[in-house]
């Protein structure tokens, strides 16, 4: 490609990122809208990107309704565990952290494609009982 037509291409890129950006805008107001109409929350949190920003959105809009549940098990590197903790204490987050052993469970450690249904469905009750107000 020579200079000339990447000239070509930038305003074509700057329109695009424009409407990334609405998008991202309308996206935001409707996540703040959710929020507070639920008025609590409480989120799986394993400190990627998805429950990090999450957290943080409903860290500002709910402050302590806002409860992160971050289950450590065998399946989950300590040293992942960490980061996830460090990254919530930068954000001003606090995390409720739990205990799992999903290998216990059978159906979960043959490993099948849906083997995330079956932690989630052990993880639910724990985080019920250790967020009730």
């Amino acid at each position: 490609m020579s200079f000339h037509a990447g000239k070509a291409i930038w305003p074509i890129c700057r329109q695009a990122e424009k409407g990334v950006m609405e998008t991202i805008d309308f996206k935001l107001e409707r996540l703040h809208s959710l929020l507070t109409d639920m008025g609590g929350v409480v989120i799986g949190y394993s400190g990627g990107v998805d429950s990090a920003m999450l957290a943080a959105v409903a860290k500002k809009i709910l402050g302590d309704r806002a409860v992160c549940v971050l289950a450590s098990s065998a399946t989950y590197p300590a040293s992942e565990v960490q980061e996830a903790l460090e990254t919530a204490a930068k954000l001003g987050i606090n995390v409720i952290q739990i205990e799992t052993d999903e290998l216990k469970n059978e159906a979960f450690a043959v490993n099948t494609p849906d083997r995330c249904f079956f932690c989630k469905g052990d993880f639910a009750p724990d985080g019920e009982h250790e967020c009730r107000p």
